[in-house]
């Protein structure tokens, strides 16, 4: 399992996501503490760009290769 990321800044388009899908930032502060997958980013980046809820995880998830 991926390390957690325990700093991390939402971004104004993730914070307006989560208020127009309804969702509650307790729910991206768990997800971020337990993750099961994480990108690659510039070292010391961890910002959360948008935020949505699927039940269609393949098409998002990257295989690990």
């Amino acid at each position: 399992m991926p390390e957690p990321v325990v700093a991390f800044v939402l971004t104004p388009h993730a914070t307006f996501e989560l208020q127009r899908r309804g969702l509650d930032e307790t729910i991206v502060r768990q997800v971020l503490a337990a993750p099961e997958q994480r990108e690659a980013l510039r070292p010391g980046r961890a910002e959360v760009i948008t935020v949505y809820r699927t039940s269609k995880i393949d098409k998002y998830w990257r295989s690990e290769s």
